[in-house]
């Protein structure tokens, strides 16, 4: 997902001579087969099973207890029951609920907004849709049905519900105002009566497979032959220590398929740094070296032919004390995993080829909305993508600022000269709705860009 970061990238020509596949890779023991499948299992421990039936969704919320559920699909400047329907065939919940792909406009409710939710009653269940003013007052009645029915819901314009959803049967009666929670794809549910399934298609087979699948789509796009991602840090590379730090990895709840790479594929190459490799696809070589501080090859610790996924633990100090190489067809690429301590972006060959997804799998918050306001600077300003164009840096220095009372993320514009950054334009970039400023001579902030405008 990023793009950026430069290296001396010293090739190294030992890499793929003398082995023949996977001669290096350890064995998968009984006792890591376990605790590959331990990591999965805990992960999904509470999510709902996969219902391909209306009839299995609404047993599932029975077991749970539950009369209504729910999920979140997804954000659009403008939604319509067309494009919602679009959305519902592509997404990865296609394979998981594939009924939804029948819902009727009769059952699509748009309350205006930039959020699309599912909502499914209980059979029988009244279920109810108004419009709340800001004391969570109903100001109109949108919708009414007892069938039981699935009912897709736009609503939300802003990060505050604007919607009630009250459903009731014979027994009991649940309030529910839909919001996605900070991972942007989970729903925030009341105390009881509610059921989400965001989570069921993620860490389904397919849902995994989906995941991959989509972030190599991306790496095509971007003409890389790996994706690459600054996980976190460990004590040490046990499993025990790689399943922690992948639950707790922002990662995850975009590309659930790190959850499901193999024990075999879990690299120690001594250190404490942690790096998902992701190759392209399922004809790509990956090589993974230790070397010395010359860059010399010191043993051949990994190589596979079809492309399998790799956690790489490595680096005591700041320092690469590993190269990887990766070949498809006639094109090698060569990263050596190290972490810029100054903005926590990966160096990036010069030649390009590796995409970095480290903001996105950052282990907190912060390190999601980073990642946002960075594509929406990078993606969305045509002066930024030109100035990139020609040569152009975007950097991130730990600045923030204040706009017309919101918090905003501030990137400069500029040029490396030796290890020197000069700036020569700053942006800020609000990390609630992603809009854009440029900061002028005079000292005040233009705005450049809305999406929603």
């Amino acid at each position: 997902m990023n793009y950026r970061k430069y290296m001396k990238v010293l090739l190294c020509g030992l890499l793929l001579s003398g082995c023949s596949k996977n001669d290096a890779s350890p064995s998968v023991s009984a006792k890591e087969q376990k605790e590959k499948e331990t990591i999965l299992e805990d992960v999904i421990e509470a999510t709902p099973a996969p219902a391909d039936t209306l009839d299995g969704m609404h047993q599932s919320m029975k077991d749970a207890g539950c009369i209504l559920g729910t999920l979140f699909f997804g954000f659009s400047d403008s939604w319509d029951y067309a494009s919602a329907m679009s959305m519902l065939e592509d997404n990865i919940f296609s394979d998981s609920f594939p009924f939804l792909k029948e819902i009727e406009e009769d059952h699509f409710v748009n309350a205006g907004g930039y959020m699309l939710y599912l909502v499914v009653p209980e059979m029988d269940a009244d279920l109810t849709i108004y419009s709340i003013d800001e004391n969570q007052e109903h100001t109109e009645e949108l919708y009414k049905n007892n069938d039981g029915k699935p009912v897709l819901l736009v609503c939300n314009e802003m990060d505050e519900a604007d919607i009630e959803v009250n459903v009731t049967n014979t027994t009991d009666s649940v309030v529910f105002y839909p919001l996605v929670g900070d991972d942007f794809r989970s729903v925030l549910l009341p105390d009881h009566g509610v059921l989400d399934f965001s989570s069921t298609a993620y860490y389904s087979e397919a849902g995994m497979q989906d995941s991959l699948d989509y972030m190599r789509e991306e790496l095509r796009m971007e003409e890389s032959l790996l994706g690459a991602s600054f996980l976190g840090y460990v004590e040490k590379a046990s499993s025990a220590d790689i399943k922690a730090l992948l639950e707790s990895n922002y990662m995850g709840m975009f590309y659930p398929f790190i959850y499901n790479v193999d024990t075999a594929n879990y690299i120690d190459a001594g250190g404490y740094e942690v790096y998902l490799l992701v190759p392209v696809s399922d004809d790509t070589t990956i090589a993974i070296n230790k070397i010395d501080t010359d860059n010399n090859v010191l043993e051949v610790l990994h190589r596979d032919e079809y492309g399998n996924p790799v956690i790489l633990v490595c680096n005591e100090d700041e320092t690469p004390n590993t190269v990887v190489e990766v070949t498809e067809g006639d094109r090698t690429v060569t990263f050596y995993p190290m972490l810029n301590q100054a903005n926590g972006s990966l160096y990036l060959p010069n030649g390009g080829g590796v995409s970095d997804y480290s903001y996105s799998s950052g282990a907190n918050e912060d390190a999601f909305f980073l990642q946002a306001c960075f594509d929406t600077l990078y993606y969305e300003v045509d002066e930024v993508q030109q100035a990139v164009a020609e040569g152009k840096t975007i950097e991130y220095f730990d600045e923030t600022a204040v706009i017309e009372d919101t918090d905003c993320i501030v990137f400069e514009l500029g040029t490396y000269e030796g290890e020197a950054f000069k700036s020569e334009k700053k942006y800020a970039v609000t990390t609630d709705s992603m809009v854009v400023y440029r900061l002028e001579e005079n000292g005040s902030y233009t705005q450049i860009y809305n999406k929603y405008q």
